[in-house]
């Protein structure tokens, strides 16, 4: 590179660290200059001397709190005046800065700090009154006179509750991604639970009126749950578009593992959900197996999407959650799978069932390490994907536990005491060598 060129780049490294340039401003100069990718994301992947001192940070949090603090005072001065729905005020107030950041957004004059101060206190606002606004979140209590259900009512007061969460997450990602809001890309990546919150209740809900969960073949039900699996093929979709594009900066790293959590909790919750949907345990089984199929083909995609070691490592380290949220369903798979044996056999040989997810779970490490995950030395640089391999064999101790202690019941002492001697003689062997 000559001189000029030298010169250029530390004048544009100087600028994007002292916080004038924002990421997607410097990725596009990057890409025109013919800059290369691996150059590009070392670059990006590091943080701007602007925020290395933690003021950024303390800027976010002190937002937050003149929020909350307002937000109390309202409510303080609600009851003191005996308001009867001070819901209406925050949705008032809410309506008003909603308004204000789009007039803001639109003029010549536009002040990335103030809009993020803008976006921080009406997404408090709005949090404050999507959880406390009660028509939000119904009880399936709509009845005629005569006491027939009016699904269509309950139905609608859930659509307005998630799509309008939908809505402003959305929304809020989309400017947080586009203006390089940092602090507010962390608070999109916990808001996403605001739209799976919304569905889980009405998902739930739609049953709730019954002892038993008898009414899952409704038609309310039905809808939520298509809605729900359709929002979290989405997200997927959503966290590998360009829409969500990360750079690997921190921030968006953060991001991006707040996303995954939100969905790890929902799909722990939804495979006990959808089972009831089907009677025979076959069927059940066919579920809970499609699950597991769907997300072991996302590993090997998520594993394999990038030659880039950085990026690897940050995809084995997002399926992480994954696999601790799915831990336990090749267990109920194989539950449903031998139902009708453990019957025959009156549950004297129950330890059976623990089998077909050791053997899952091994040959999932072996496929990712391609060799014995045991024995396998993966090398530091490789730490995704390590942390990915120590998980499984963890998840595998376990139910290896569970099945001897099935097994063997009382005699199982004759097992753990002599391999709990040997694996700590091992350790402290180690140690002094």
């Amino acid at each position: 590179m000559s001189s000029s060129g030298t010169d250029f780049l530390s004048r544009l490294l100087g600028h994007y660290d002292a916080g004038r340039i924002n990421r997607s401003s410097i990725s596009k100069i990057f890409d025109a200059e013919g800059f290369s990718e691996e150059y590009k994301s070392e670059i990006l992947g590091r943080k701007p001397n602007i925020l290395r001192g933690g003021k950024f940070e303390l800027f976010g949090f002190l937002i937050i709190l003149s929020a909350w603090l307002i937000i109390l005072g309202i409510w303080f001065f609600s009851d003191l005046a005996d308001i009867d729905e001070p819901t209406n005020i925050f949705w008032f107030i809410f309506a008003a800065v909603a308004l204000s950041i789009v007039l803001h957004y639109f003029s010549a004059g536009k002040n990335q700090k103030i809009l993020e101060i803008q976006l921080i206190f009406a997404f408090m606002i709005f949090i404050n009154s999507f959880f406390f606004t009660d028509s939000l979140w119904e009880y399936n209590q709509f009845d005629t006179d005569e006491g027939d259900v009016i699904n269509s009512k309950w139905i609608f007061r859930g659509f307005i509750n998630v799509g309008l969460s939908l809505i402003v997450v959305l929304g809020y990602h989309f400017v947080a991604q586009k203006h390089e809001l940092n602090f507010s890309k962390i608070l999109v990546g916990l808001g996403y639970f605001l739209p799976f919150f919304g569905l889980i209740w009405y998902t739930i809900q739609g049953a709730n009126e019954q002892p038993s969960w008898s009414w899952y073949e409704s038609e309310k039900t039905l809808v939520f749950h298509a809605l729900l699996v359709l929002v979290i093929l989405g997200m997927h979709v959503l966290i590998f578009s360009n829409f969500h594009k990360t750079f690997q900066s921190w921030y968006s790293k953060i991001q991006t593992f707040l996303i995954h959590l939100n969905l790890c909790w929902v799909l722990w919750v939804l495979p006990f959900t959808f089972i009831e949907y089907f009677d025979s345990d076959e069927a059940r089984f066919l579920v809970i197996a499609s699950i597991l199929i769907f997300y072991f083909a996302f590993s090997k995609f998520t594993a394999n999407k990038s030659t880039e070691l950085s990026n690897r490592n940050g995809s084995y380290l997002a399926m992480i959650p994954y696999l601790l949220t799915f831990s336990h369903l090749p267990a109920v798979a194989s539950f449903f799978l031998f139902g009708e044996i453990l019957d025959i056999l009156n549950d004297d040989n129950f330890e059976i069932a623990f089998i077909p997810p050791m053997l899952f779970f091994c040959g999932l490490a072996v496929y990712h390490v391609q060799s014995n995950p045991f024995m396998l030395k993966i090398e530091k640089e490789e730490y995704g994907l390590r942390w990915f391999n120590r998980i499984i064999i963890a998840i595998l101790i376990v139910y290896m536990i569970i099945f001897l202690i099935i097994l063997l019941e009382e005699y199982v002492f004759y097992v753990f005491i002599p391999t709990g001697i040997i694996i700590a003689g091992t350790v402290v062997a180690k140690v002094i060598k």
